[in-house]
């Protein structure tokens, strides 16, 4: 059994061949064409001037065209990069505290400066008044006893003072006596204080009483088994004096110290 095929003439075979390569070669021709225009376009505009420049106007005119096409916002942007925020907070707070170290130390040497001023005044002053003490104190503890013997004269010179005086020692004296059991004491009195002693109503009964011109108003001697109290106004003025010039001394030797 024999096949049959559709009859194809061979001028369509040709043409269909013919029309594959010449679609070929037009798109090879097209792409080439393009790419020619491409280089064309590239090379007119590496070769086309600067818009607005021109290189026989004045220089003015070229600085003037420049500073119009040039933006705006390159003004605002810094050259150098600037410092972090956090690095900005951290030498701010350090510059503050440098700032309070520096007026605290200022401030701590402005105080000493005047304590120290303070101090060497009251020294001064401390040194002016142990001066003055020490040139004073003498003459005070002699006023002081001389004051006090005037008094103690003007007591005795009334009777009533006389009397009270007279009553505390012979008050003393029979403590004494009746401790020790003595019944020989002899008490030499002034004439003067022992009229004042035999007026009154407390003359002492268990004690002997003599008159003695040399014993001074004011004051006693006591005799007994040997001893001899001599409590005379005299003696006990100067023992007054005595104490207090001794411690006037040890005042004086204080402030030297």
């Amino acid at each position: 059994m024999r096949l049959s095929t559709p009859f194809t003439s061979a001028g369509v075979l040709r043409r269909a061949t013919t029309d594959d390569g010449s679609a070929f070669a037009s798109r090879r021709f097209a792409k080439q064409r393009a790419d020619f225009i491409l280089r064309e376009y590239a090379k007119q505009q590496d070769d086309a001037p600067l818009e607005g420049f021109s290189m026989g106007s004045s220089e003015p005119e070229e600085l003037a065209v420049f500073e119009a096409s040039e933006p705006t916002a390159v003004e605002a942007i810094a050259i150098e990069p600037g410092i972090p925020a956090d690095e900005s907070e951290r030498l701010v707070r350090e510059a503050e505290q440098r700032g309070r170290e520096q007026a605290l130390a200022e401030m701590s040497e402005a105080i000493g400066q005047a304590v120290a001023a303070l101090d060497a005044a009251a020294q001064a002053l401390a040194v002016k008044d142990a001066e003055l003490e020490r040139q004073l104190i003498v003459p005070l503890a002699q006023a002081s006893v001389q004051i006090a013997a005037q008094i103690a004269r003007q007591t005795l010179s009334t009777p009533e003072g006389l009397e009270r005086y007279l009553d505390t020692v012979l008050k003393a004296l029979t403590d004494a006596e009746r401790q020790n059991e003595r019944q020989d004491v002899v008490v030499r009195l002034n004439p003067e204080d022992l009229e004042v002693l035999e007026r009154g109503a407390n003359r002492p009964q268990h004690l002997r009483l003599q008159a003695d011109p040399a014993v001074s108003r004011g004051g006693v001697i006591v005799g007994g088994e040997g001893s001899v109290i001599d409590d005379r106004l005299e003696n006990r003025i100067r023992e007054v004096r005595e104490a207090a010039l001794a411690a006037a001394a040890e005042l004086l030797r204080e402030s030297r110290e």
